[in-house]
């Protein structure tokens, strides 16, 4: 089960962009991210809550959505992947975010 109180998404390809927008339409608090500008651009189109992801803000997430494009298995990981494992934030997909929230 997933924890609504927020939820932030790293990467906004093309399913962080459609999980962004279903949360959205659901009222779900979210925060989301990604490090390429136009992206960032896009979302903020989009009227979708765009903010860097930091420790301070990251505490408050109850779960870290990671796009499909984002490895966060190799040795050396994004950085808010960095912060949500030493944290204990739960790392998840966004198909297993959208099942926990249905």
């Amino acid at each position: 089960m997933i924890d609504k109180e927020k939820i932030y998404i790293l990467g906004l390809g093309l399913s962080g962009m459609s999980l962004a927008i279903y949360l959205k339409k659901k009222k779900i608090p979210f925060e989301c991210w990604d490090d390429d500008f136009e992206k960032r651009r896009k979302a903020k189109k989009y009227k979708l809550n765009v903010k860097e992801i930091t420790l301070n803000e990251l505490t408050n997430a109850s779960h870290l959505v990671v796009s499909p494009g984002i490895n966060n298995q190799s040795i050396s990981p994004h950085k808010v992947i960095k912060i949500a494992q030493r944290s204990g934030i739960k790392i998840v997909t966004d198909i297993e975010c959208i099942k926990a929230l249905d």
